[in-house]
């Protein structure tokens, strides 16, 4: 059976707000788990970050519902991997930022 890896992140604007950024990891989890996606994302307000691995055509249909439900004009990279290089698990962490330059806990100058 093939396997992928899929790489993708997708600014929001204007951000999520609290609301928008917990449904968004809830709805995120739950297509991950639908589709068997294995690997890890960063979820911040202002967009996503992540690197998953997958069966080939559950990749394909978790890339599908993404585009349906938020990621219209995303531009997901996926490529062919072994089955021994597969993620074990789904993790995705609510963040402050999408890359964690620490820049949210600064006080502006």
């Amino acid at each position: 059976m093939a396997h992928s890896l899929v790489l993708f992140y997708q600014y929001f604007e204007p951000p999520w707000t609290d609301d928008e950024h917990r449904e968004a990891l809830r709805v995120l989890n739950k297509l991950g788990q639908q589709f068997g996606m294995t690997g890890r994302g960063r979820v911040a307000a202002e967009g996503v970050n992540m690197t998953l691995t997958g069966r080939k055509a559950e990749t394909l249909k978790f890339c599908a519902a993404l585009r349906a439900w938020k990621f219209a004009d995303c531009d997901f990279k996926i490529s062919a991997i072994e089955k021994r290089r597969l993620f074990k698990h789904l993790t995705l962490r609510k963040t402050q930022e999408l890359v964690g330059y620490g820049l949210a806990r600064q006080p502006p100058s």
